[in-house]
C-alpha cells in the first residue's frame, strides 16, 4: 500500500513519511522541512540542526522528530506512548530511547529538566514544550527582496538567488586567484532569506568563524568565512543592501590579502 505523505496526515503517519523523506506537511502547520523558531533557537528539520547566534548543534534524526512533534503541539502534554508510536512506529527500542532523546534535546538547547525553559516533564503523563513556537515571518522566508553579500575589505560581492560558486576556476561566481583555493572550492546557495554554505570537497577546506565546515551550514549575518588557506577572509551580510550597512560590516572585517 502506498503511503500518502501529502496533505493532512492521520495519527501515526508522521514518522513514516518523515523518515521516507517525502513528508510535505505536518498537521495544521507549514512544511516540516521549513525552519521555525522555538524560543530564541532556529530549528532546521531539513538539516537536523538547531542554531542560536553563532552556535549550531546537530541533532540525530530521531531527536529532531521528537522536537518537531512536540513543537507542533506546543503547550500540550504529549504522552510517552504517543511519541513512541510516532517516532519509533516500526522499531523495537527500549523505554530509555525516548528519555535519552529528550535529554539530548535539552542539552542541545541548554535546557534543564529541573527548571525547564523548553521541555517540561509532566510526571506520569509525558512531555510538554513550554517555549514559544513560531514559523518564520514572511520576510524571513523571502517574501520580500533580500540582499546577501560577501564582503572582503572594501569590496562587496552580491550573492544571487540560487547557487554561487567560490573558487579559482574561470567559471566561479566569486573568483579567488590563489593556488591555495580549489577550482570549485565552496558554494553558497541563497533561497529567499536563507543562505547555506557547503564545501565542495576542496583540498584545504572551508571554515566559518574558525570552525571547519563538514556539512551544509546556514550562514548568519556577520559570519566570517575562510576559504582554504587563503589569507583573505569574507564576511557574510544579509538583509543589508544599503551602502552604509555594507560599509560597516566591511570595516568590522579588518581583512588581509594575499
Amino acid at each position: 500500500m502506498t503511503q500518502n505523505c501529502g496533505g493532512r496526515l492521520q495519527p501515526g503517519e508522521l514518522h513514516r513519511c518523515y523518515t521516507a523523506g517525502k513528508m510535505s506537511r505536518m498537521p495544521e502547520s507549514s512544511a516540516v522541512q521549513s525552519p521555525f523558531r522555538v524560543g530564541d533557537w532556529l530549528v532546521e528539520p531539513d538539516l537536523n540542526r538547531v542554531s542560536r547566534g553563532g552556535t549550531s548543534v546537530q541533532l540525530e534524526i530521531r531527536m529532531m522528530q521528537v522536537l518537531v512533534y512536540l513543537a507542533e503541539r506546543a503547550g500540550v502534554v504529549v504522552s510517552r506512548r504517543e511519541l513512541f508510536d510516532v517516532v519509533w512506529a516500526t522499531e523495537f527500542v527500549s523505554d530509555n530511547a525516548l528519555t535519552h532523546a529528550v535529554t539530548e534535546i535539552r542539552k542541545a538547547l541548554g535546557d534543564s529538566a529541573r527548571n525547564p525553559t523548553y521541555i517540561e516533564t509532566v510526571q506520569r503523563r509525558g512531555y510538554r514544550l513550554i517555549a514559544a513556537v513560531k514559523g518564520l515571518e514572511p520576510e524571513d522566508r523571502g517574501a520580500r527582496q533580500v540582499a546577501c553579500w560577501l564582503i572582503s575589505g572594501s569590496s562587496a560581492f552580491p550573492l544571487r538567488a540560487g547557487e554561487n560558486v567560490i573558487g579559482r576556476g574561470m567559471d566561479a561566481d566569486i573568483r579567488i586567484e590563489s593556488p591555495k583555493v580549489s577550482r570549485h572550492h565552496a558554494r553558497i546557495v541563497v533561497d529567499g532569506g536563507r543562505a547555506v554554505l557547503e564545501d565542495l570537497g576542496s583540498t584545504n577546506g572551508t571554515s566559518v568563524n574558525g570552525a571547519r565546515v563538514e556539512s551544509p551550514r546556514v550562514l548568519l549575518h556577520g559570519d566570517e568565512i575562510k576559504i582554504g588557506h587563503h589569507v583573505q577572509a569574507f564576511r557574510f551580510a544579509c538583509n543589508s543592501p544599503d551602502a552604509e550597512t555594507v560599509a560597516s560590516v566591511a570595516r568590522a572585517s579588518s581583512l588581509g590579502s594575499d
